[in-house]
């Protein structure tokens, strides 16, 4: 059990939101189910930065997007295969310094990785990847407070913002990540200056608030306007709306009111397709 490879993980890709795949190596139900009892009595107490906003109960990529409204400039970093940069030398150490032995840890350490990194797919590794990048959160929080800037990291994405972000700052955080085995996807990391428009977590950041991007807002005031009114003209003759499909406006709705809860067309519209809803549950039921 302690020397894993394929026998106890299953391989697969995933197609991510934009493009390319993403590997997932996810264990087998056994495994699983001890790599949970180790996140659940080990892992779970141990620390993470307050600055840190991925894989917490009560905080989201909304919460880390919150930190950076107002901000004039902003550096925004994506980590290349976060996980497969943490090896499993990094994870033992984790559990040596929790009191295990030597031995044990090695072992514990083995149970958490596959060929020698983090599985994308373990429920160990999330909170592994934010324990042992808690000295570099630690560092990259003191260089933001000595710059007048904020730091957040949300997974494999950094974020640094304030007035001003100097060429020497910039130069200190590449440095650090590039001692401690991390590279940088430059095609996902860029510098946005004072006039750019600033997305943080899939998050428009303003000057005073967090928006979903326009994109978003406009499709779901189309397809909102089109269902209510649609929706009333045909129920009880082809019913042209599922209830899958107003449950899943619906859920954009909530998205877009979760960010933007003084947003009043999303919460008129909001009632108004649950009206559409319960309307159609009525008549599903006499059918």
């Amino acid at each position: 059990m302690c020397t894993l490879n394929e026998r106890f993980y299953r391989l697969f890709n995933l197609a991510k939101r934009h493009d390319g795949f993403r590997h997932i190596e996810s264990p087998y139900p056994k495994l699983k189910y001890i790599q949970r009892w180790i996140n659940d009595n080990i892992l779970s107490a141990l620390p993470v930065h307050n600055n840190v906003f991925s894989y917490l109960q009560g905080k989201s990529h909304i919460s880390n997007a919150k930190m950076h409204i107002g901000c004039k400039q902003m550096l925004k970093l994506d980590l290349v295969n976060f996980f497969g940069h943490i090896s499993i030398s990094q994870v033992e150490k984790v559990f040596i310094d929790c009191g295990y032995t030597e031995d044990l840890s090695n072992k514990l350490a083995k149970i958490c990785t596959y060929y020698d990194h983090l599985p994308q797919g373990a429920p160990t590794s999330p909170a592994l990847s934010n324990i042992i990048f808690y000295d570099l959160d630690c560092v990259f929080y003191d260089i933001s407070q000595s710059n007048g800037l904020t730091y957040t990291r949300y997974a494999d994405d950094l974020f640094f913002s304030g007035d001003n972000i100097t060429k020497d700052v910039i130069d200190d955080i590449f440095s650090y990540l590039k001692d401690h085995g991390f590279s940088i996807n430059d095609d996902k990391s860029r510098l946005v200056k004072d006039n750019q428009r600033k997305v943080v977590t899939g998050l428009v950041v303003q000057s005073d608030a967090i928006r979903v991007p326009k994109k978003m807002r406009r499709k779901f005031r189309k397809d909102s306007y089109y269902l209510i009114k649609n929706g009333y003209d045909n129920l009880g003759n082809e019913r042209l709306f599922e209830l899958l499909e107003v449950d899943e406006l619906i859920g954009i709705g909530s998205y877009i009111k979760k960010v933007e809860p003084q947003n009043t067309y999303v919460s008129e519209a909001l009632c108004e397709l649950n009206k559409v809803k319960k309307s159609l549950m009525a008549s599903a039921s006499t059918t």
